[in-house]
């Protein structure tokens, strides 16, 4: 299964870059196939006919979720490698063929451009948080982990939006002429940390690991 969703990532890198210069298509199944993967990775152990065997393996807890924990982050890696090769076949091989009039400055300011973002280290870690989000989904939810867990974080995103809304026309009077001004500007930089602050994502990719390895010890007969 994981060598047909690198395939599939490859074959979609390789068509975005041959045809277009974006990776538009390539960068959404990338991010797709292990947020579906981490979110049913625990579904077919809690199914009636297999949750009895599951939960009497003779592995820890710990052990089950450092299971759970490496393959999610290495089919990720892996499924990243593979968009990388795909993208650099498509164009720098097969695209120069297809288009042999085309300057070579070109290819190679698009897709360096593109694949230099995935060299940031810090960019990983807002990647892994909903992965292990996901990942406690699969364990919380008995059926249709993925979308259930996908429509609770687009509530939480609605409600956190809703909320600094609010805040922001109750701190704010004239909301539309307040927030435009110079000062409005100065109040909101002060708070530029908490956007740009990488402790946040670890704390949340911890507290998520917390609460998938107190439901599988929960569920554990």
């Amino acid at each position: 299964m994981m060598l047909i969703c690198c395939l599939i990532v490859f074959a979609a890198a390789t068509l975005d870059f041959t045809l277009s210069y974006s990776a538009g298509l390539s960068i959404f199944l990338a991010c797709f196939i292990p947020y579906w993967v981490a979110g049913r990775f625990f579904q077919s152990s809690l199914k009636s006919t297999n949750s009895t065997h599951f939960f009497n393996l003779p592995v820890t807890t710990g052990e089950k979720l450092l299971n759970a924990t490496i393959t999610v982050i290495v089919l990720g890696f892996i499924i990243e490698l593979f968009l990388v090769a795909g993208g650099y076949l498509g164009y720098y091989g097969i695209r120069p063929v297809l288009n042999p009039e085309q300057e070579c400055i070109y290819q190679k300011i698009g897709v360096d451009l593109f694949y230099g973002e995935l060299y940031d280290w810090k960019m990983y870690l807002y990647y892994a948080v909903p992965l292990f989000v996901f990942l406690f989904g699969s364990i919380y939810f008995k059926k249709n982990s993925f979308w259930k867990t996908f429509g609770c974080g687009m509530g939480f995103f609605a409600g956190i939006a809703f909320y600094i809304l609010v805040l922001l026309a109750i701190s704010f009077r004239n909301f539309d002429e307040t927030l435009l001004s110079s000062n409005a500007t100065v109040e909101l930089r002060d708070y530029s940390f908490v956007t740009q602050s990488h402790i946040i994502p670890i704390v949340v990719i911890l507290f998520f690991i917390s609460l998938t390895y107190l439901r599988l010890k929960e569920t554990e007969v």
